[in-house]
């Protein structure tokens, strides 16, 4: 230490002597900066880290010309350094900058050159860190391709230590992408252990790096046991961390990492063997990993680490029943979920974890606080500026937090109204994004032009289409990547601007539901919560309340619905399912409503139903007693239509007042697809096309479509009034933004409809005469209501009407012309739509057909049913199918 003392006196010395104007001042200054970044990594005095990043800085950003060739050097080593820093403080800001540093550095380096590849390998740090803390795969997938890039040209016969953090780079990369994918297929896992072998077995016994490397070959061969469950695994991960730990430096903080993961493969290995040693032994580690880290109180990593030492303390608890273990958990979890320098995701999972511990002492009011403050973090972690699929992919973990939270908070005596705008606020995250940029603002606009235009400027840029974010190279889609993040930052800044100003408090929140229905005297919000209890939310013009629903239970809906998506549900199961329906939900709530009846001169009440989890798959509009005439069910009482969530209603609502007046009436579109390659043929598509192109009159233009190409149909949506699709639906069972209408040459998807912006002038209705557009099929994602019909209300459309399962082709002819007529009979009004579809439900099951009419088309499953019989057209697996979403 005196040596390198003596050697930052000297060189603080020579840059007070030569002046600022001098070509070897950049020069001096990033020797120094260098010299007193290695201080740090020995005292961990973080003004040494701000002293070297500030000569760094000056050296790169003020002293060096553009196209100097040391200035490649000094911006990788800036890079680092901000990195360091960010890894302390958790200031994202600093991982930003250093990414765009070291971008710099790579894209003006040759590859030629002989740092290339070490730089090429910092900027694969730098990505690698931002997907850790923002989850976008396409830093993720740019880290592995340059990893890749920089072993390729990296010999082995070249600096040996420089190929082993390249490979261990990559190591960490593809166990990051492996656990992305839910650790779906091993491949990334395999090579990522390969990798961790090799640079373990190419770096010197007493090289410093080998600790890092023995660490991440440990958290290979443990993230293997947790698939495989094989114990060799475990043991190998355990050997592998205890040598990284043994061989790390007693300050160094690198031992936070080696011995939270050393205590969590020895508590892993605890709930497998039971050895009590290995729990202390784990405790321990956990206990030594938080105390380090008591110097840096604001690292990322801090909520991680006292989340594993809590779950630790919590096993102990539960095995010697210590309140000192128990209290210590509560405490640490309390802190880690507050921890705003840590990654958003770590801090849900804190919050869950210590609300986990609240619910088995039935302390509901804490169950109700930690969940409510982990709703209140989904939309962070969900953020607007990732790609689709990494949002999804964000949320997947967290089904049914939304609906659990809202459980908590009424079982915490909570007001109806609160419990609602929690679940609002935890269901639908990435419609609700999309929402907020394409809801209107007039007022705004009439009030605060100027916050308006940039409030306008950047939910356009965040608006944009984000699929094809990763078919840039790595440098582009790193950049565009970095402007969507400053552009998410800046429009929350200018959100609390206009959210201070009069009247514009609740901009864009959540609206009172009440108020939405001031003009629908006749309708009602009927919003299902399933979870541990189940409850009715009832949203009517004067007042929200909330419905115990005691016989309802969440794991017969599970089971419903599950049976009901097999497609092997036969008649008599059906019609016991809509009896059910009735009895535990839909019967208790016409009750409470006083609709009691049929009503009077056709004026029928209105219900949009939003259901939660596994419910939404279940068709509460057709529940009843069917067979036996009573007039017990909601098709002979209530038009019901569907909604996501209220917010979506709102967006409906809104948007109805921008529809522009037209002195002409605008055009229809007829898309349809009667031989799809692949699938089976529809031979009633061109009759229904042909019987609505008769019912229209001749003064409304009409767009035929016969076997479009997806884009065809998507051009023809700019100014149309009614898209009608007829032909196959396809609901994608992984990914539901790839669900799709298929058409002559690529599918036509989800994702596809969601781009589109029709709001500002939103068409009357979207008619999908097509199988199971909507539903989803990933149930871990079904309170995002991504499907084909959810993302036509979306684009702008102000009603849809699609399935809930897979239908008949004859039958979608007569229900299509029945709603048409209603549809024209009410002068293409909205309320017509609704109205339309209640009327040909309620005809269609009055009705009969022989078996060989309705053959196989559209994939309708007639389970127990043989050809030739005459069907009587009660059964419910045909008209229940059809649904409205809309106002």
């Amino acid at each position: 230490m005196e040596d390198l003392e003596r050697a930052i006196n000297l060189g603080r010395e020579a840059l007070d002597t030569t002046p600022k104007n001098h070509p070897y001042r950049p020069t001096l200054l990033n020797g120094l900066s260098s010299r007193i970044e290695i201080r740090f990594q020995a005292n961990s005095d973080l003004k040494d880290l701000e002293d070297s990043i500030s000569l760094a800085r000056e050296a790169a950003l003020r002293e060096v010309p553009m196209g100097h060739i040391d200035r490649f050097n000094i911006l990788n080593g800036l890079g680092i350094s901000l990195s360091k820093r960010y890894s302390r403080s958790g200031d994202l800001s600093d991982l930003e900058q250093a990414i765009l540093f070291s971008q710099e550095a790579v894209d003006k380096t040759s590859p030629n050159h002989p740092d290339w590849s070490i730089r090429v390998c910092n900027l694969c740090n730098r990505l690698s860190e931002r997907y850790e803390h923002t989850g976008s795969l396409d830093d993720l997938q740019s880290a592995i391709s340059l990893a890749e890039n920089a072993l390729a040209a990296t010999p082995k016969d070249s600096n040996e230590v420089d190929r082993a953090r390249i490979l261990n780079n990559l190591t960490i990369a593809l166990m990051s992408r492996y656990r992305y994918y839910r650790m779906k297929t091993l491949d990334d896992l395999e090579q990522a252990i390969v990798y961790a072998q090799k640079a373990v077995d190419e770096t010197p016994e007493n090289h410093p790096d080998r600790t890092g490397f023995l660490s991440s070959l440990g958290i290979m061969f443990g993230d293997r046991y947790l698939h495989s469950k094989a114990t060799q695994d475990l043991d190998e991960a355990i050997f592998y961390s205890q040598r990284a730990l043994d061989t790390a430096p007693s300050l160094d903080l690198s031992r936070v990492v080696y011995s939270t993961n050393l205590g969590n493969w020895l508590s892993t290995r605890f709930e497998a063997r039971r050895d009590k040693g290995d729990l202390e032994k784990a405790i321990f580690c956990a206990e030594e990993a938080c105390k380090i880290l008591e110097k840096t109180p604001e690292s990322p990593d801090r909520a991680n680490v006292m989340q594993c030492l809590a779950s630790k303390l919590w096993m102990r608890h539960r095995l010697t029943k210590n309140p000192k273990d128990h209290d210590l958990a509560v405490r640490y979890l309390s802190e880690s979920m507050e921890l705003v320098s840590s990654p958003v995701a770590k801090r849900i999972d804190c919050a869950l974890t210590l609300g986990n511990i609240h619910m088995q002492y039935e302390r509901w009011a804490d169950v109700s606080r930690v969940t409510e403050y982990a709703i209140n973090l989904l939309p962070r972690l969900s953020s607007r500026s990732l790609v689709q699929k990494d949002q999804q992919q964000s949320l997947i973990l967290y089904a049914g937090l939304a609906s659990k939270a809202t459980a908590a908070a009424l079982q915490a005596n909570k007001s109806a109204a609160d419990a609602l705008k929690l679940l609002e606020l935890g269901r639908g995250i990435i419609t609700n994004h999309r929402f907020e940029t394409r809801s209107d603002i007039s007022e705004l606009e009439r009030e605060h032009p100027k916050l308006a235009q940039e409030y306008h400027r950047l939910c356009s840029e965040l608006d944009s289409p984000k699929s094809t974010l990763g078919e840039h190279s790595e440098s582009t889609t790193a950049s565009v990547f970095s402007r969507r993040q400053a552009a998410e930052v800046k429009l929350d800044k200018v959100l609390e601007e206009i959210r201070q100003e009069p009247n514009f408090k609740n901009f864009l929140l959540t609206l009172d539901p009440s108020r939405l229905l001031a003009t629908e005297p006749l309708g009602t919000i009927v919003v299902i919560n399933v979870a541990f209890r189940c409850d009715a939310f009832l949203v009517q013009k004067d007042h929200t309340v909330s419905l115990p629903l005691p016989n309802l239970h969440q794991s017969e809906v599970h089971e419903r619905s599950k049976l009901l998506k097999s497609g092997k549900l036969p008649m008599e199961d059906m019609l016991d399912m809509l009896k059910w329906l009735w009895d535990v939900v839909a019967g208790p709530v016409l009750e409470h409503l006083r609709i009691t009846r049929a009503p009077e001169n056709n004026n029928w009440p209105h219900i949009w139903w939003i259901p939660t989890g596994s419910f939404s798959n279940l068709p509460i509009h057709a529940a009843g007693h069917h067979l036996d005439n009573s007039g017990r069910s909601v098709l002979d009482r209530v038009i019901s239509s569907y909604s996501p969530s209220i917010r979506s209603l709102v967006f409906a609502f809104q948007n109805k007042s921008l529809r522009r007046q037209v002195s002409s009436p605008e055009k229809v579109v007829f898309a349809s697809m009667d031989n799809t390659p692949g699938m089976n043929k529809l031979p009633y598509v061109t009759m229904e096309i042909d019987q609505l192109q008769e019912l229209l009159p001749k003064s409304i233009p009409c767009i035929r479509l016969n076997t479009p190409k997806r884009t065809e149909v998507l051009n023809e949506l700019i100014g149309c009034n009614i898209l009608h699709f007829a032909g196959h639906g396809i609901s994608d069972p992984s990914d539901p933004s790839k669900s799709c209408l298929a058409v002559a040459d690529e599918p036509l998807t989800v994702e596809d409809l969601i781009d589109q912006k029709l709001h500002q002038n939103p068409p009357l209705l979207a008619y999908l005469s097509a199988c199971s557009t909507g539903n989803s099929n990933v149930d871990s994602l079904i309170d995002e209501s991504i499907h084909l019909m959810g993302a036509c209300q979306l684009a702008g459309f102000q009603n849809v009407i699609g399935s809930l399962w897979e239908v008949s082709d004859i039958h979608c002819v007569e229900v299509a012309k029945s709603v048409y007529i209603t549809i024209l009979d009410g002068r293409m009004s909205s309320k017509s739509v609704s109205l339309g579809l209640h009327n040909a439900i309620r005809a269609l099951r009055g009705g009969s057909t022989r078996i060989e009419q309705v053959g196989e088309v559209r994939k309708a499953r007639l389970v127990g049913v043989t050809k030739g019989k005459v069907l009587q057209l009660k059964d419910p697996r045909y008209w229940a199918a059809y649904i409205h979403m809309g106002i």
